[in-house]
């Protein structure tokens, strides 16, 4: 009788395997996320940018005051010395209404419209906030003089990196994604191709995008919002020698801020190989 009690007990319970192990039927009720899929650092604005309110404030959060007065100093020293008679002094609000003209052309997709035509208004798709925002002149002024760095130390640096006019900039705005948004576990990389045609010692061509023609960048992003984490510009081979196991150092130069954070990366062919696989896990 004691013998039947326990055989109905085992079958309630699921399955009894030979070396006496019950095999449950049902999955537990309460089930454990394993450790290394846990990702530390939820997706969120950060206590840095959680109070924004503008999309002036938010485009702040990423080009700081330093920044900004670096940028007018050597535009100013620039416009000074090359139309002394027409130049005005150029103020960190200026440079933030043409980045926002220059934003505004791409959201609008006038890529292969003659830039006068942005300020026309004779035709029923006038784009008025151009008109209101600066005057026609005095935007192609600030594009003929705009300058990044300083122009007199450039060609000390240029010899040794391509992208030594921006590069400062570059780095800064760069650094301050992390700060602005902790992205969810799901991030890419991959190449982007931004399309250019003019002169550009690194420009590249690519027949499979739509583009070819282009400045090649490096990015990683978060596949849930499509923001971007962190973003390499491609100048080129060094000193004329291709680079060795590209796809890896560059996957690892793109998440080595989001290392130990258990979050998971998906990459294409050209970065896929059982060495980066390795890494990433470990």
């Amino acid at each position: 009788m004691h013998q039947m009690i326990v055989i109905l007990t085992v079958k309630e319970r699921g399955y009894e395997a030979k070396n006496g192990q019950i095999l449950n039927k049902l999955p537990p009720l309460v089930s454990c996320q394993r450790k290394h899929n846990i990702v530390i650092g939820k997706l969120r604005l950060t206590a840095y940018s959680e109070n924004i309110s503008s999309s002036a404030e938010s485009l702040k959060l990423f080009i700081t005051g330093d920044i900004l007065n670096e940028i007018c100093d050597h535009t100013n020293a620039e416009g000074s010395s090359q139309i002394p008679n027409l130049w005005k002094e150029f103020s960190s609000e200026e440079f933030l209404a043409f980045l926002d003209l220059c934003t505004v052309s791409g959201v609008l997709t006038t890529r292969k419209e003659p830039v006068t035509t942005l300020w026309t208004a004779k035709t029923a798709y006038a784009r008025l906030i151009f008109h209101a925002t600066m005057a026609r002149n005095r935007f192609f002024q600030i594009l003929h003089v705009i300058l990044f760095d300083d122009k007199t130390t450039r060609n000390q640096w240029r010899s040794t990196d391509e992208l030594a006019p921006i590069r400062d900039v570059f780095k800064s705005i760069i650094s301050r994604f992390p700060m602005v948004y902790t992205p969810n576990k799901l991030i890419t990389t991959d190449e982007k191709l931004v399309v250019f045609t003019g002169k550009c010692l690194f420009r590249v061509f690519i027949k499979s995008k739509q583009g070819k023609h282009g400045i090649k960048l490096w990015v990683a992003d978060e596949a849930k919002t499509f923001y971007v984490c962190n973003m390499q510009v491609y100048t080129g081979k060094n000193d004329g020698v291709r680079e060795k196991k590209q796809g890896l150092q560059v996957v690892k130069d793109m998440v080595r801020h989001l290392y130990g954070t258990r979050r998971r990366v998906t990459t294409d062919n050209f970065f896929t190989s059982c060495e980066l696989a390795n890494l990433l896990f470990d």
